[in-house]
């Protein structure tokens, strides 16, 4: 930093001395430094002001730039998230649509089965056939009725019941006739 020295004007045509004019020039050297300390002290603390108010704009905009960064971050992930979710969630909902047919047509497919079942005519099953001997009856017995009491109450069979019941007739020879039979 460089010194200015500023002479005084003189007024009204006195003369300076030497001695005068280096008092006058010291006071005004002094002067001009006080003015230019003051100057100069102002500027430091304008400068500082500026600084603080340059900071304080500085953290406000990385707090905004770090949550706007975030916030982007956090948008893309969160979309990223949804679009798996959904595929995920679409994949599996196929796949359960595709179970349930399948689980339905079997269901349909029993359903005609036993529709069918139910509709054909009923033949007499040998496996559930069953051959009594020496059961006497007599012409106004009913036949099912005392088939189910001997299955009851002899045999001591509950939840047995009989389909059909028929007499059948020994042969002429003496032997029986197997091809009749009384179901159960």
């Amino acid at each position: 930093m460089s010194k200015t020295t500023i002479s005084p004007k003189t007024g009204g045509g006195a003369r300076s001395t030497p001695s005068n004019t280096a008092t006058g020039t010291n006071q005004a050297s002094n002067q001009s430094e006080l003015t230019l300390n003051t100057v100069l002290d102002t500027l430091v603390s304008e400068i500082g002001g500026v600084k603080d108010d340059f900071n304080k704009r500085l953290d406000t905009m990385q707090a905004t730039i770090t949550s706007q960064v975030v916030e982007e971050v956090s948008k893309r992930i969160m979309a990223n998230v949804r679009e798996t979710v959904d595929t995920v969630i679409s994949e599996r909902l196929a796949e359960v649509r595709v179970e349930i047919d399948v689980d339905i047509q079997n269901l349909t497919k029993r359903v005609e089965d036993l529709k069918q079942g139910a509709a054909a005519p009923q033949q007499d099953d040998r496996a559930l056939s069953i051959v009594i001997f020496g059961l006497k009856e007599t012409p106004r017995e009913n036949v099912d009725n005392r088939v189910n009491v001997l299955l009851r109450e002899d045999l001591k069979l509950q939840g047995v019941t009989v389909a059909s019941a028929e007499g059948t007739q020994a042969s002429e020879t003496g032997r029986r006739n197997w091809s009749h039979h009384r179901q159960v």
